[in-house]
């Protein structure tokens, strides 16, 4: 009931924590692997900014080059770390790294909220 009343998986990580060291997990490897995981495993966060920053330029008629794509890849793997336990930063992630890099206005960044409501109507079912 906690992940899904906060949109956050990490909520329940001191209770998965409690539950591995209970079935017989050392305590120290749990204390490493578990907080780690969540921390790195960001894949769809960095997949949905990319995908997202490259939709935002092209929709605003802007060609975006190698080296801008690099860039903008590499500030989104660096932001999209620290996103693990909020959700719906990705959506902040994005703005804020229109703004830094200058790729498209950040005014476009709006169109993502039609996506991003859309995106939760499936959500909302499965967790009924």
């Amino acid at each position: 009931m906690l992940a899904i009343g906060t949109g956050s998986s990490e909520v329940v990580m001191p209770r998965m924590m409690d539950k591995l060291t209970k079935a017989g997990c050392d305590r120290a490897v749990v204390g490493l692997v578990v907080p780690t995981g969540y921390s790195f495993n960001l894949e769809g966060a960095s997949i949905y900014l990319s995908l997202a920053t490259v939709f935002l330029a092209q929709a605003v008629g802007i060609d975006l080059t190698l080296g801008q794509e690099i860039t903008i890849l590499l500030v989104l793997m660096l932001s999209s770390k620290g996103m693990a336990g909020v959700p719906g930063s990705a959506f902040l992630a994005l703005s804020a790294t229109a703004a830094a890099l200058n790729a498209f206005p950040v005014a476009a960044v709006a169109l993502m909220c039609s996506v991003r409501i859309v995106s939760w109507i499936p959500c909302g079912y499965s967790r009924i």
